[in-house]
């Protein structure tokens, strides 16, 4: 069978072999490169676990606060386009929870506690949205209304201690100054 093709062209299936340029590059404002594509600068310290003197293992290079703020990004999308309903909103509330928790003790900042018990409250929001008033029946409503009790009370401890919050320079991560619970003679020792 003779080819078609006028003299001179190329066949469809190597045409695109061809071309080896990125079609993106010089579309996008004062960049030889696509921001799609550009990727994060390599963190400076890579997330570790260090043993301290006293046989305890110190989790240092995590950074929560950027955690923090992917999962309200990520709330806020899911509210946004599937609403309070979500079965996923409950759980990404319960992560908020417990960062804002444990940087209310790490930062000696009051504020954070607040937070957390915001997003106890919005998980009973969601429970309400998706199944009516029954919700306030449920086991884990009372739960959460038991957990921002305590979080209450962890305020007020934080508030009566009068500890001024660290300042932005002396800044830890959460789990920086989280201890993991077993010694390394206990794991070594394979307990």
């Amino acid at each position: 069978s003779r080819s078609t093709f006028r003299e001179g062209s190329v066949p469809l299936s190597t045409a695109h072999c061809s071309m080896s340029r990125d079609l993106l590059v010089g579309i996008f404002a004062d960049s030889a490169e696509p921001l799609a594509l550009k990727r994060p600068p390599p963190k400076k310290e890579l997330p570790t676990f260090y043993p301290a003197a006293d046989g305890i293992v110190t989790a240092k290079g995590f950074d929560n606060d950027d955690a923090i703020k992917d999962f309200e990004a990520s709330l806020q999308d899911l509210i946004e386009n599937l609403g309070m309903a979500h079965p996923q909103v409950a759980g990404i509330c319960a992560g908020l929870i417990e960062l804002y928790d444990a940087k209310a003790a790490i930062d000696k900042n009051a504020k954070h506690y607040d937070k957390a018990i915001e997003y106890c409250t919005m998980i009973q929001q969601s429970m309400v949205a998706g199944h009516g008033m029954a919700a306030q029946s449920s086991p884990i409503y009372s739960l959460l209304e038991a957990r921002k009790d305590k979080l209450k009370r962890k305020k007020e401890r934080r508030l009566a201690k009068g500890a001024a919050p660290r300042a932005s320079n002396d800044k830890l991560s959460v789990t920086q100054a989280m201890v993991h619970p077993y010694s390394l003679e206990a794991m070594r020792a394979g307990r």
